[in-house]
């Protein structure tokens, strides 16, 4: 009996936050793990060498700097966290807040509003 009451408990849970029941959950396979792995990888190998090897005098260099740690932080981010839409954001918000510094505009006050920013995003997407 308590295991009736326990999956019933798990169902309605996946099924409000998911918008499926658990055994639908159970089924849904990640099927592009690894390429995802490998290409995320592949621009840390490509951040690690902009970060090393070029001068960040220029502005493709920083353009390159963020756009390569950018795309490394969303594929491994969307891979830990199971979730391509809240890894987009939070990768948003640290590449948003490296831009900030240095601009030299990284204050309190602004990473507040960006915090806010993020969460609200990330609300008003879940509930649609």
């Amino acid at each position: 009996m308590s295991e009736n009451i326990d999956m019933s408990l798990i169902n309605s849970f996946h099924s409000l936050y998911y918008g499926l029941d658990y055994n639908e959950y159970k089924m849904v396979k990640r099927q592009n793990f690894l390429p995802a792995l490998i290409v995320a990888l592949f621009f840390w190998a490509s951040w690690l060498f902009v970060a090393i090897k070029i001068s960040p005098t220029s502005f493709f260099s920083l353009f390159s700097f963020l756009f390569s740690l950018f795309m490394a932080l969303f594929l491994t981010l969307s891979l830990l966290l199971g979730n391509s839409r809240r890894g987009l954001l939070l990768s948003l918000g640290i590449i948003i807040f490296l831009l900030l510094r240095f601009l030299k505009m990284a204050h309190f006050l602004n990473l507040t509003l960006l915090i806010g920013t993020l969460i609200s995003l990330e609300l008003y997407f879940k509930k649609r």
